[in-house]
């Protein structure tokens, strides 16, 4: 009897020995990944606070994609913008409705960029934008992406006339 219970012992504290360094393992484990990852949450003081993105914005030009040609507006598809209001996003394409998604607007990394943008979030697609000039410049957040340029509350007369 005394060997079968001393047996048990050493059987039961090797097993109890390999699963504490189990969990340990399992610990520094999990307190790595978790370190490791960095994680971007963004207070308040930290999204875009300004609501100059809102209004009627008219497509001027676009430039990039794999061939990098940049067509411009002209009288023929005039009818190409953007309805920016606080929660949605509507384009129009010579006039007609084509899209209306809800958007939002944050800052975050960027292909282009090794700084935090600010970013336009429509669905899936993510932009990064700048306004300059009553101009807005989107830029697609992807490799051979477009760089898209509306001009805010634009008229006929401004377009080329091809």
């Amino acid at each position: 009897m005394y060997s079968s219970s001393f047996f048990y012992y050493l059987t039961y504290s090797i097993k109890t020995k390999k699963m504490n360094k189990l969990r340990i393992f399992s610990f520094l484990l999990i307190l790595v990944f978790l370190v490791g990852c960095k994680t971007q949450s963004l207070s308040s003081d930290q999204k875009p606070k300004d609501n100059s993105i809102t209004g009627k914005w008219f497509w001027k030009s676009r430039s990039g994609g794999l061939t990098g040609n940049t067509p411009t507006a002209t009288k023929e598809n005039h009818g190409t913008y953007l309805l920016i209001t606080e929660r949605k996003i509507t384009k129009f394409v010579q006039g007609k409705k084509a899209s209306e998604s809800d958007y939002i607007l944050t800052y975050g990394q960027s292909i282009h960029s090794t700084k935090p943008l600010p970013i336009l979030e429509v669905g899936v697609n993510r932009y990064s934008y700048s306004m300059e000039n009553n101009l807005l410049i989107l830029t697609e957040e992807i490799h051979d992406g477009f760089t898209d340029i509306y001009e805010k509350n634009g008229k006929k007369e401004n377009y080329d006339e091809r």
